[in-house]
């Protein structure tokens, strides 16, 4: 992870922008305006999720930690493999598993997985599945 920091200086009518490859921890100047925000994509998807069914109700999840120093993950589900991922969960940073509980029986859950800091998002990483266990069998009449 890159340690970038774009830093806005506004004065007057002049504004210049500038790229700088260090903290800033406080900068006090008169007629001065300062803003710092994390470089756009800074944070990269964690890589290599997995998951998998280990009863009737639970789900584990594991994946790669691409990043240093992010906030957390944000964990996403959905019961179809491109579309309606809505987030049921965040982890704190340097995670790298999540156990997804209080699932439905004989059901496939499709999850996906992003870094957080701050504001910044990841993109998406790899979408996993697995079909939770069990569920109720009818038999066939005669």
């Amino acid at each position: 992870m890159s340690f970038s920091s774009i830093c806005q200086f506004v004065t007057g009518s002049a504004r210049n922008v500038v790229r700088m490859r260090s903290t800033i921890l406080a900068i006090s100047l008169p007629f001065l305006l300062f803003t710092s925000e994390a470089a756009a994509g800074s944070l990269t998807p964690p890589t290599s999720l997995k998951a998998s069914a280990v009863s009737t109700s639970r789900i584990n999840l594991s994946w790669n930690d691409t990043n240093n120093g992010e906030g957390g993950y944000v964990i996403e589900r959905s019961l179809a493999s491109t579309t309606g991922f809505v987030q049921v969960a965040t982890t704190g940073g340097n995670i790298e598993s999540y156990a997804d509980t209080g699932l439905s029986a004989g059901t496939t859950y499709y999850y996906r997985v992003k870094a957080f800091k701050r504001a910044d998002q990841s993109g998406a990483s790899n979408v996993a599945s697995a079909t939770t266990q069990g569920g109720i069998t009818l038999p066939v009449a005669p």
